[in-house]
């Protein structure tokens, strides 16, 4: 603000002036949030950048960190509080989010006899997988070396498929697919 200086001597003479006290701008700032790629990781960040205020800053976060950034974040809430060069103080939360966990849900043939292969030595199983949760889109990749979400033609055994998001994170799922044994001929059984 502008400040009135009236000095008045012993003989009653004055003179005045005007002092002026500068004001700083107030001290805020802004960030950059990155989320958590994949549920359960550390991959978040917040990137802050201070827009007003008197350099340097002091940096005091949650947890204890005095850094300008914050990386290697899991989900949850942040707290700064900065004080600049004036002793002025800003603060601000910030949130940090997680998508869920990649889920899938399999389906899987069943024929009359209860398996899913019909007979022995049959290849007319299938399996059709859905995913849910994470990012999609979702990318498949079977032991068969398939890529698709579903796949035929398939005899007895064990198959996994791994779904992958759009952020790389995965999820693996096994399948068994099962079919009647093969009829045996009892040792030493003359027709």
């Amino acid at each position: 603000n502008n400040y009135w200086i009236i000095v008045t001597d012993a003989n009653g003479c004055e003179d005045s002036t005007m002092a002026q006290v500068p004001g700083g701008a107030a001290i805020s700032g802004n960030a950059i949030v990155a989320h958590v790629r994949c549920n359960g990781d550390f991959s978040g960040s917040i990137d802050l950048s201070m827009t007003s205020g008197t350099a340097p800053y002091f940096f005091a976060w949650t947890g204890g960190s005095n850094d300008e950034d914050l990386t290697g974040l899991q989900a949850g809430t942040y707290q700064v509080h900065v004080t600049d060069a004036g002793g002025c103080t800003w603060s601000e939360l910030f949130s940090v989010h997680e998508p869920e966990n990649i889920t899938s849900e399999g389906s899987v043939t069943t024929h009359d006899n209860g398996f899913n292969i019909s007979a022995p030595g049959a290849m007319d199983g299938s399996i059709t997988v859905e995913a849910t949760g994470g990012t999609s889109p979702y990318s498949y990749f079977w032991s068969t070396g398939s890529t698709e979400a579903s796949i035929d033609g398939l005899s007895v055994g064990m198959y996994t498929v791994t779904i992958t998001d759009a952020n790389g994170c995965t999820r693996v799922q096994e399948f068994i697919l099962t079919g009647p044994e093969g009829l045996e001929v009892p040792t030493g059984f003359t027709p």
